[in-house]
């Protein structure tokens, strides 16, 4: 953060007195012009006319020089506003993109069409086989000692695509009226990074619906160095259901792997109430994939944790808030029990501004 020195209670005081100094020159100048009595006045009392002229002027100076000041950074404003803004006369090719007449570019740099940040185009232009209408470049400015800033050399990290309707993407049906982002490495090498996707998208048997948001991935980086195997992320839209091994689930993340199977999930809620094996969970039941640190030893199951009421078996045992059911869903067996903090699930506060309302769960598809 940059400390700004901000102007004290007295300067505040001071503009205010030049502003009222110049309102009472000016109408004592008027009243000079179309008066008579008034200059007569002036004659009659020369000395304290000429004392109180002696205190107007350099306030009503001050004034003055103050706006002046003003208007000369807002028209400097506005000359690199103008500076900073493009439209293309002619077809031209700017980072490698063939770009139409009557492009509108805005600019990092004055007069310099190279060092654009974003591009309308006035009609659909195919860039990583996306019809787009608008583009969005983020630059990284490569400091050389004894170079100026404003001419250092200028790097190319990202790309954020937009058009209308959708587009096919690395295998993915992508809406491109929402922004698809395209990172780029330092040897320009483009690679997609994330998208919204459109109706459509079916993975590991799962129907994902419109607007889950897609990332990809490197895989989740732990931090003892460990790289997991997974390489997208899609998160679930609130209010969407999601039916996994015949459960209903809501306000999740998937991930998947390489051949985009199901690696993980995490933050699920069951949406309908689940028996298991002589429990009961109910609505609002935590569930996730085992994390890294029980996968060896519960592969393939599932953690289940009640949040906001207790889970409980025929013969009145309960779980409570803070216990975790470890569940081998393919042999239908309790495997273990835990903590929350033992199992790795953790709570979030839901923070809600404004007027914003509490989310509501979704409704049981079944009823229960």
């Amino acid at each position: 953060m940059i400390p700004v020195a901000l102007p004290s209670a007295s300067f505040y005081l001071l503009l205010l007195i030049s502003f009222l100094a110049a309102l009472l020159l000016g109408g004592w100048l008027l009243a000079l012009l179309v008066s008579r009595g008034a200059r007569a006045n002036l004659r009659r009392h020369w000395l304290i006319s000429l004392l109180l002229m002696l205190v107007l002027v350099p306030l009503t100076a001050f004034q003055i020089v103050f706006q002046h000041g003003v208007q000369q950074i807002h028209q400097e404003s506005e000359r690199r506003q103008a500076a900073l803004r493009s439209t293309l006369e002619a077809p031209t090719t700017l980072y490698g993109i063939e770009m139409p007449a009557g492009t509108r570019l805005t600019l990092q740099r004055e007069h310099q069409p190279e060092t654009f940040t974003s591009a309308e185009f006035p009609q659909p232009v195919l860039i990583q086989g996306i019809a787009t209408l608008r583009l969005n470049r983020w630059l990284q400015v490569l400091h050389q000692e004894g170079v100026p800033y404003d001419e250092s050399p200028l790097r190319t990290t990202s790309l954020k695509l937009s058009g209308e309707g959708q587009a096919a993407i690395e295998g993915w049906q992508c809406n491109i009226s929402a922004p698809v982002e395209f990172d780029i490495s330092e040897e320009n090498d483009i690679r997609f990074r994330t998208c919204s996707l459109s109706a459509g998208n079916s993975v590991a048997g799962i129907a994902l619906p419109a607007g889950t948001e897609l990332l990809a991935s490197d895989g989740t980086l732990y931090t003892n160095g460990f790289r997991d195997n997974d390489r997208w992320q899609l998160a679930i839209p609130d209010q969407q259901v999601i039916t996994l091994n015949g459960i209903a689930l809501s306000g999740f993340s998937l991930r998947l792997d390489q051949q985009r199977q199901l690696h993980s999930f995490d933050n699920a809620e069951l949406v309908c109430s689940l028996q298991l094996g002589g429990w009961r969970y109910p609505p609002g039941t935590t569930v996730s994939s085992v994390p890294l640190h029980l996968r060896k030893q519960y592969p393939n199951s599932w953690l289940l944790s009640p949040y906001e009421q207790a889970a409980e078996r025929a013969d009145g045992e309960r779980a409570e808030d803070g216990i975790t059911h470890v569940w081998d869903l393919q042999k239908t067996q309790l495997v273990a029990q835990m903590s929350n903090a033992e199992a790795g699930v953790m709570r979030f506060a839901t923070i809600l501004v404004g007027d914003q309302q509490e989310p509501q769960r979704p409704a049981c598809p079944t009823g229960r």
